[in-house]
């Protein structure tokens, strides 16, 4: 089925106030606004694909979902099944579980934006016990009011951040979650060729929280903050008993009680560096358990007893 230039606005409904999808779907420059879910535990106020597989393209949603981030399940799409999503907008859609989306299956999304979507977990998406991949992709101002990932909460599932851009998002929930931009629960997660400023956690994470496998390669956090009196990470925390790296990665200008990267070292974790620059940021460049797979550089002396004295600069 294709659907083309469709517009669609102030529908309301339980489940798929637009769509309840079981059959493959093309949905192609195409507006969705103001659709709404009443009662809990509601389904994707425009689409809630249940066995699918659904495609958009050059498509805007807007102002889907709940009257307020504290019911349901993607103010915008719940997806079970495969969905991808290429140079598309998703701007102020609210839900309990995903601002915007609430993934139970495969995600791929590319070229395209989330901005200002709220949730009480994952701002602009979150994902449960499968895959998403982001790429060429940008996520600005976007909220998690209750705890976890201002743009994206990952559980038991793979993520992948490829060539994208987080802005501005927030973890507003005080405590030992966090994930200014990204939380991560089980499963993996790889950034590429990615950048992280200006994001912020009221508990540990300014920009990643990570209680899973993380893989950071080749990109930049600046200025991302973690709480400034109890909180870990500023630009990057890791928990629990996971392994991770940075490798050509640059920390610069984050905030935190301690450390703009931190790992707790929990049950053998450990964050290794590798190729890494860390400089100017408010907490100290290094804490917890940490360790170096040489030639880093860091502008103070946090991170000395971390870095090997004749492969990196302290």
């Amino acid at each position: 089925t294709m659907k083309a230039n469709v517009s669609i606005d102030s529908v309301i409904q339980t489940n798929g106030g637009a769509f309840l999808n079981s059959g493959s779907v093309l949905i192609t420059s195409s507006t969705f606004t103001g659709n709404a879910i009443t009662g809990p535990g509601g389904n994707g106020a425009v689409l809630d694909n249940v066995d699918a597989n659904v495609t958009i393209v050059g498509s805007a949603f807007s102002d889907n979902g709940f009257s307020t981030a504290n019911s349901g399940n993607g103010g915008a799409i719940e997806n079970q099944a495969e969905l991808h999503i290429h140079s598309s907008t998703f701007t102020g859609n609210r839900a309990l579980d995903g601002g915007a989306i609430k993934n139970d299956g495969i995600v791929s999304i590319s070229h395209s934006t989330f901005t200002a979507n709220i949730a009480g977990y994952g701002g602009a998406i979150e994902s449960f016990g499968n895959q998403v991949d982001v790429s060429d992709s940008r996520f600005a101002s976007n909220t998690a009011t209750d705890s976890d990932g201002g743009a994206i909460w990952n559980v038991q599932g793979m993520l992948s951040v490829d060539r994208s851009e987080f802005v501005g998002n927030q973890q507003a929930s005080a405590g030992t979650t966090g994930g200014g931009a990204i939380s991560c629960y089980g499963g993996g997660m790889s950034i590429t060729n990615s950048a992280f400023s200006t994001n912020t956690s009221a508990g540990y994470g300014g920009a990643v929280f990570s209680f899973c496998g993380l893989a950071a390669i080749n990109s930049t956090f600046y200025n991302n903050a973690a709480n400034a009196t109890t909180g870990g990470g500023g630009a990057i925390a890791l928990i629990g008993p996971t392994q991770g790296i940075l490798q050509y990665t640059t920390i610069a200008g984050n905030s935190a009680s301690f450390g703009a990267v931190y790992d707790d070292g929990a049950s053998g974790g450990m964050l290794v560096l590798s190729k890494t620059m860390l400089a100017a940021n408010s907490g100290g460049n290094c804490a917890g358990v940490l360790a170096s797979s040489y030639y880093n550089l860091s502008d103070d002396s946090f991170c000395g007893g971390v870095f090997d004295p004749t492969m990196d600069l302290s």
